[in-house]
């Protein structure tokens, strides 16, 4: 799943599971340090170039969506 894409599913799950996810992925991103404000968009897309990020999240949504797979 390219960047972008990743980045606008996460952005269109319902609150309260969009901000916990996007704190989540911010948290993995900066090695777990970040401030705990909600990323913007930018943010997001900037870290879900790294691929070992992408994968992640990629797995991590994949695996929330469809839990019986």
């Amino acid at each position: 799943m390219r960047s972008d894409s990743l980045a606008e599913a996460l952005f269109s799950m319902e609150e309260p599971w969009q901000s916990r996810f996007l704190i989540l992925v911010a948290e993995m991103a900066t090695n777990w340090t970040w401030n705990g404000r909600i990323p913007t968009h930018r943010e997001i897309v900037t870290w879900l170039s790294d691929p070992d990020v992408r994968r992640e999240v990629a797995l991590m949504l994949r695996s929330w969506q469809n839990p019986c797979e």
